[in-house]
């Protein structure tokens, strides 16, 4: 089937009358989101310079592919924030620990949001990796309670790093003890099944979350790759200590893992291209393909440059939160619009636009978008010259935990950075120490070395304004209890720029 890009039924809601029910339930699109766990921009397709995985390599062109989408630096409050549309000081959801709270049963996803509307009947399923269960939001049965008719996968964190022998959960129920497939294969085989046994009369919205190329690395079968000579990988070892042979070093660059990593990813791409093949051969159905990775990628594997010290996965930096963000569609009824795009996407961002795609009236769409941090996107993949977002904002840090970071980027590229405690450490990340604000222009140092904040070349009027952004979207919320302070922000920028004149004369 031919594929095309996503003008596909933009229109559709976003350009219709507020009461009309628009597609069609005959017409409307499936919707497919695909999800890579920990894989970032420095090898993603569409952004990297060495293909890792040819098949969404090949629909590039006939993508949107968001040159500059963001999300927050770790999976749990990056996946939660996807479905809510708020950000982790809203949704709580902020810390990945297995033990942790996740998402709160009060939240509202944009599963429930579409499954409420006056909308074509959409049918929900989610494979694979959840993420977001415990023990006081329904613990298996948690995505059920959230919006998804059907799931199947690991609802909790239980076994979610396992490629072999994990076990496997169907709707709250475990199914499976010990699953002999590779991970990646079998949540292909179960989506499979699944759509072969749905009714074309329904759409589906369909959410595969894969834990690949999170680690552990390794070797996949050896039909998903073409990478010769693995034995077996370094396994990991503990923090903060040489490693022993055969071992590798936690949170630090070792290409000895590179080979294995470079076959994970072609492995996920082969499985992604099964999937979407067969999809289409199944369906009469336009299908609305949106494919992302969750948040960066780890260190140990991280393919760009360190020399400024830590940036990859968990931190604010482009490494750790920016994301590849790609959409295509099939379907001969879509005009043909195929681009890059460097206007910003959050993934607050996905539920507005899913249900702007999925039909949902103009006023819904507002509605949601006054209630959450979301924006649609309808516009931007319509080809629209304004943009949706002017900022884009970041957040990392748990209580009593991880140290607290906030960021905002702006529609230029440039990157304010403010590190909560000007005393905070890394115990996992030996020698990393940041700077109690830092300014990035992303743009023309995209590997984030210089801090134009501590070399005097940072423009004061403008990361004022990226202050401000900050402070509004926190202090929206009456109930958010992170250490953000503004005037303390504010007052360091004062001196700073007083300093820096003084320096200038």
């Amino acid at each position: 089937m031919t594929r095309w890009v996503l003008t596909l039924f933009l229109c559709l809601g976003a350009c219709a009358p507020a009461s009309t029910t628009d597609p069609a339930p005959d017409r409307a699109p499936h919707i497919v989101i695909l999800m890579a766990d920990d894989l970032g921009t420095d090898v993603a397709p569409c952004h990297a310079d060495t293909v890792r995985m040819p098949h969404l390599q090949s629909l590039c062109e006939d993508s949107i592919v968001f040159q500059r989408a963001y999300t927050h630096p770790v999976c749990t409050p990056s996946r939660a924030t996807l479905f809510t549309s708020r950000h982790p000081f809203q949704h709580g959801a902020n810390d990945v620990r297995q033990a942790a709270t996740k998402l709160d049963l009060a939240e509202i996803t944009f599963l429930e949001r579409l499954k409420r509307a006056d909308t074509p009947a959409y049918q929900t399923a989610g494979f694979g990796k959840w993420h977001l269960g415990d023990d006081e939001n329904g613990d298996k049965r948690s995505p059920n309670l959230q919006g998804f008719d059907h799931f199947e996968g690991t609802p909790r964190q239980q076994d979610t790093y396992k490629f072999w022998n994990y076990s496997w959960w169907r709707n709250g129920e475990q199914v499976e003890q010990s699953v002999a497939t590779y991970r990646p294969t079998y949540i292909v085989d179960r989506v499979l099944a699944y759509f072969g046994k749905v009714s074309e009369a329904r759409p589906q919205l369909l959410y595969v979350s894969f834990t690949s190329p999170h680690l552990p690395f390794h070797a996949p079968p050896e039909h998903l790759h073409s990478i010769e000579g693995l034995t077996e990988p370094p396994k990991r070892g503990p923090l903060n200590q040489a490693p022993a042979p055969g071992y590798y070093q936690a949170n630090r660059r070792d290409p000895r893992l590179d080979p294995y990593y470079f076959a994970m990813l072609e492995a996920l791409d082969l499985e992604i291209a099964r999937l979407t093949t067969g999809l289409e051969r199944e369906s009469d159905r336009p299908i609305i393909f949106m494919f992302a990775g969750d948040n960066g990628t780890s260190a140990e594997v991280y393919q760009g440059d360190l020399s400024a010290g830590y940036r990859a996965k968990g931190m604010l930096y482009d490494g750790g939160a920016r994301v590849p963000v790609q959409i295509w569609s099939t379907g001969p009824e879509s005009k043909l619009l195929q681009r890059e795009t460097d206007q910003l996407f959050h993934f607050a961002d996905f539920g507005p636009t899913i249900l702007d795609l999925a039909g949902l009236s103009s006023l819904e769409i507002e509605a949601m978008e006054r209630e959450t941090h979301g924006v649609s996107q309808a516009g931007v993949l319509r080809g629209a010259p304004d943009a949706a977002r002017e900022y884009v904002y970041l957040e990392r840090g748990t209580p009593g935990g991880a140290p607290y970071a906030f960021g905002a980027v702006d529609e230029n590229g440039m990157k304010l950075v403010l590190w909560a405690d000007p005393e905070a450490r890394f115990p996992a990340l030996e020698g990393f120490q940041p700077d109690r604000i830092e300014v990035y222009d992303t743009e023309t140092d995209p590997n984030e070395l210089e801090n134009l904040f501590a070399t005097c070349a940072a423009e004061f009027a403008i990361i004022r304004n990226h202050l401000s952004f900050i402070d509004r979207t926190i202090s929206g919320d009456i109930t958010s209890t992170v250490p953000f302070d503004f005037d303390v922000f504010a007052d360091l920028m004062d001196e700073q720029e007083a300093a820096c004149g003084a320096r200038a004369l």
